[in-house]
């Protein structure tokens, strides 16, 4: 009895580690997405070599601002479809989009120009007191898409709503955590003021709640289509995912 419970245990273990490796997303850069991306730079007039952008902290900061501020710039803020996420021609030709959009089309240019990126699942109430970890699995939650990305001096948070960075007055990048670290105890002070919209952050009803979730793009699954399990259920018709979209190399950020 005791070695069928072990043998059902462990057949349980590898089937439920297959699923989470099966619908594991990542981002997908197309050459048509390149051909996009391509036109936005020309219209803002971004150069893009790598060698260029990556001679120096302030080469990188220089050319992630000027992206940020692009996009921010050309797709205002107005739902999209959701099976568009991502698709770099509905953005350059509809202009608009949410935080999600921006986020994974600002990765999108930011990995093309070959820097690491990690996706944000930030939550937090627009009233009332803390929010709990476990809100993650209630409805009605208010949340927000951002991602941090890697220069030189480590990792820093990129605003997608507002053009803010997670860098302070004395140089030092932030990751998400560690701004919130830094609106508690009083210490944060950004080099840089946003001048499109105010930081998601000074939205929160209760300064410094949110929650920070590394690899979760999307609750409902809607967003991400992994590879080769989710296309071939959309080309059967089965267009809804079970499963949240996700990145499993980012959410081992979370650990």
């Amino acid at each position: 009895m005791k070695r069928k419970i072990k043998r059902f245990t462990l057949f349980l273990f590898l089937f439920c580690l297959l699923l989470v490796f099966l619908f594991n997303g990542s981002i997908h850069i197309s050459d048509l997405d390149r051909q996009y991306m391509s036109g936005f730079l020309k219209e803002w007039n971004i150069k893009t070599d790598k060698d260029s952008i990556h001679q120096s902290q302030a080469s990188q900061l220089d050319y992630i601002m000027r992206v940020q501020k692009g996009v921010l710039h050309s797709v205002r803020h107005d739902s999209i479809a959701f099976d568009s996420v991502g698709i770099v021609r509905c953005y350059f030709n509809e202009r608009r989009g949410q935080c999600f959009d921006r986020s994974v089309l600002l990765e999108k240019f930011f990995m093309e120009a070959g820097f690491k990126i990690r996706h944000i699942y930030t939550f937090f109430k627009h009233g009332g007191g803390p929010i709990a970890s476990s809100a993650f699995f209630k409805k009605g939650l208010s949340s927000h898409a951002m991602f941090e990305i890697k220069t030189k001096e480590g990792w820093m948070a990129v605003g997608t709503n507002s053009d803010w960075i997670g860098l302070q007055k004395d140089g030092t990048v932030l990751t998400l955590p560690e701004v919130r670290d830094r609106i508690n105890d009083g210490s944060l002070d950004l080099k840089y003021k946003a001048e499109v919209k105010e930081p998601f952050f000074d939205e929160v009803h209760l300064k410094g709640s949110f929650k920070v979730v590394y690899g979760i793009y999307s609750r409902h699954g809607d967003f991400l289509i992994s590879r080769p399990v989710e296309t071939l259920m959309r080309k059967a018709g089965i267009r809804k995912s079970p499963f949240p979209d996700y990145n499993l190399r980012m959410l081992l950020y979370n650990l």
